[in-house]
């Protein structure tokens, strides 16, 4: 199965946690990460850090919306 993950990561482990799960799924495909709430980067420069500490660097990671739309 390829999965995206959009996530909020960087503020509290869960995010970090879910993103390693899915890496260790057996029949799973990380085929993307996006970020939400991500005006400076931060949060996608933290998912590309946790994949590169797993040898997964080539996945790829996208800093998406800065705000929320409500």
């Amino acid at each position: 199965m390829r999965v995206h993950l959009d996530t909020d990561i960087g503020g509290d482990a869960d995010d970090a946690c879910a993103l390693l799960l899915l890496l260790g799924w057996p029949g799973v495909e990380l085929v993307g990460v996006t970020t939400v709430l991500d005006a400076d980067g931060h949060r996608a420069g933290a998912a590309r850090h946790y994949l590169s500490l797993v040898g997964r660097g080539g996945v790829s990671v996208a800093q998406g919306a800065r705000t929320t739309s409500g």
